[in-house]
């Protein structure tokens, strides 16, 4: 699925790439924002595995997301909030983040 979104994500800033993919997210129903800080952060307000019971099993595909994430984007991506650990969203950002941004 991250090779699909890459395939419609041009060249651009990490901030423009990541306007495109919520675009691409919202056509799934899954809603999503950048936040903006020192870097732009992916913000997913909702579980894209809604039917899937919380647990251990559920880990895994937050770790899936991350790597479809970084796919899709061309840039490495770590988890750094999840909604299974009582955040108000998963929030995601470069995992380079100390380091300057490519703009791929």
């Amino acid at each position: 699925m991250g090779r699909v979104y890459g395939n419609q994500i041009p060249n651009g800033t990490l901030r423009e790439r990541l306007e495109i993919l919520i675009r691409l997210l919202g056509e799934r129903k899954i809603p999503a924002r950048v936040e903006d800080s020192e870097l732009p952060v992916l913000e997913v307000q909702a579980c894209p595995y809604p039917d899937i019971p919380e647990g251990d099993g559920k880990r895994g595909l937050c770790e899936l997301e991350k790597q479809m994430l970084s796919d899709a984007l061309g840039e490495p991506m770590e988890l750094a909030r999840c909604r299974m650990d009582g955040h108000a969203c998963c929030q995601f950002r470069p995992a380079n983040a100390g380091q300057e941004v490519s703009s791929y």
